[in-house]
């Protein structure tokens, strides 16, 4: 049988406030995604995004230790269900 592994589902603003002074700024800085679209990110019910900006934020928090192996960023409704 193959062990599947389920990933935690961590919100983009639960992410950042783990670490101290990640402001959306410093998360634009760090991923090249505007601070204005984080902001969207972060407050929008149904955020559209494409794929690369997922993965930039993705390893943006994961280099500063916000996100961990075993856990998945999410937005919108899958991040208000977690």
């Amino acid at each position: 049988m193959k062990h599947t592994r389920v990933l935690r589902p961590v919100s983009l603003g639960e992410a950042r406030g783990r670490v101290d002074g990640l402001t959306q700024l410093r998360l634009e800085e760090l991923s090249g995604v505007d601070r204005t679209r984080i902001s969207k990110l972060e407050s929008q019910d149904d955020p559209r995004l494409l794929h690369d900006t997922y993965e930039k934020l993705d390893a943006a928090l994961r280099q500063v230790g916000a996100l961990k192996a075993h856990e998945k960023l999410v937005f919108g409704q899958a991040a208000i269900a977690s």
